[in-house]
């Protein structure tokens, strides 16, 4: 996965949006893919477990 032309910028939205809406996973889940596209690995995977907590279930196939 390569790192997001503006990934600070998503990043920053991103953790705004998660601290407003902490119960929604589909921003939990964006979070913690734009994480582990900025090699933010440990945070990436404790978003994936909040979104996963908050309905969002997705695996690749």
């Amino acid at each position: 996965m390569s790192k997001p032309p503006q990934g600070e910028l998503a990043l920053s939205h991103l953790k705004t949006a998660a601290e407003l809406s902490p119960d929604d996973g589909e921003i939990l889940f964006n979070l913690a893919t734009v994480l582990e596209a900025c090699e933010q690995l440990e945070e990436a995977v404790h978003a994936y477990k909040k979104a996963k907590e908050n309905g969002i279930d997705v695996c690749d196939s």
